[in-house]
């Protein structure tokens, strides 16, 4: 088990407010260099800046947050090192997380939480589309994992309560990566979130869109607000949905445990692990 997983499914809610922007509040890193996460044993690369949630705000040490410094529609990262979920199956595994962060967020619309594609991969062996085959899917590799890891992958929309109350939301769309190391009974949830408009609900519960620039200290004109919406930038939306999908990929690929320590376990004794996990399943 790992020294420091939770034993929660996921215990990080998504959060699209008080991101930082322009460099303020935390290290920013240079384009594409090695960025380590819990004191250096897992390491990825961003392909745009992105800052430390840690150096402003608590986060849980089983947990690195990052957020893009980006001033319209950060991307929000989350890793998490959780203790192995033994009684969810492989193929299973990426939807259980996504409902259970969509249970943390207080999602309970079901047609705000709609899955738009899964892939499963055995690293090295095969990846396959369990639904809505898609090339941008079918390009996702992690080859510094060990040969036979199963990465389960999930994309998916989702609304986020910005307000205790419920009365204003996010529309986000979640890159999902569950990376399942049985050999050292650990799950590794990977979240990249991408907040894409932000809408009140009114006392019918139906969904009006709003302004993405929302004055959340202040409700006192929200009838005002709902009557004067703006329609989201279609275009616009588009393109930052294709940089979210470039940029899961690269965090994906570059993504590499250098210290299996983290988990108790020696690294040399890693692939000897997998694989033995492998022909215990009979991939």
């Amino acid at each position: 088990m790992s020294t420091i997983a939770s034993n929660n499914a996921t215990s990080a809610t998504i959060s699209t407010e008080n991101t930082v922007t322009n460099g303020s509040g935390g290290n920013n890193n240079s384009y594409h260099n090695e960025i380590p996460f819990f004191g250096g044993a897992i390491v990825t690369k961003f392909p745009t800046k992105f800052i430390d949630v840690s150096d402003f705000r608590l986060v849980p040490d089983h947990q690195e947050v990052w957020t893009e410094d980006a001033e319209v529609s950060p991307l929000a990262f989350i890793c998490e090192i959780l203790e192995y979920k033994k009684d969810i199956k492989d193929v299973d595994s990426a939807n259980f997380f996504f409902d259970d962060l969509a249970s943390l967020n207080n999602i309970d619309n079901k047609k705000m939480n709609e899955i738009i594609n899964t892939n499963l991969i055995k690293q090295g062996i095969y990846n396959k589309a369990i639904k809505d085959d898609d090339d941008n899917n079918n390009s996702i590799s992690l080859p510094h994992l060990p040969i036979g890891t199963t990465v389960n992958i999930l994309k998916g929309r989702s609304a986020i309560d910005q307000r205790k109350d419920g009365t204003v939301k996010s529309e986000c769309i979640t890159w999902l990566a569950n990376i399942r190391l049985p050999q050292v009974s650990t799950d590794i949830l990977i979240t990249l979130t991408l907040p894409v408009k932000t809408f009140v609900v009114n006392d019918n519960n139906d969904d009006v869109d709003y302004n993405n620039n929302i004055d959340n200290n202040n409700n006192d004109n929200k009838e005002d607000k709902m009557k004067n919406t703006t329609k989201t930038n279609s275009s616009n939306n588009i393109q930052l949905e294709t940089n979210g999908d470039e940029t899961f990929r690269f965090i994906l690929k570059n993504f590499n445990i250098k210290n299996w320590g983290l988990f108790g376990c020696e690294e040399e004794n890693v692939q000897q692990l997998t694989d033995a996990t492998v022909n215990l399943l009979k991939i």
